[in-house]
């Protein structure tokens, strides 16, 4: 199964079941495991002057 796939299931699950209110939720932990991932990288030193 594709990646994708998996997290399109999810937010159809949301959109059927009127959980709008874990969007935000969802949004904020993708964008932290961003930063995660950009801190453990070396890109942190372009990242940090911003």
């Amino acid at each position: 199964m594709n990646k994708f796939s998996t997290i399109k299931e999810i937010f159809a699950l949301f959109i059927h079941k009127r959980k709008f209110h874990m969007f935000p939720i969802i949004i904020l932990l993708i964008a932290l495991i961003g930063v995660t991932t950009l801190a453990q990288s070396g890109l942190v030193a372009f990242i940090y002057p911003i």
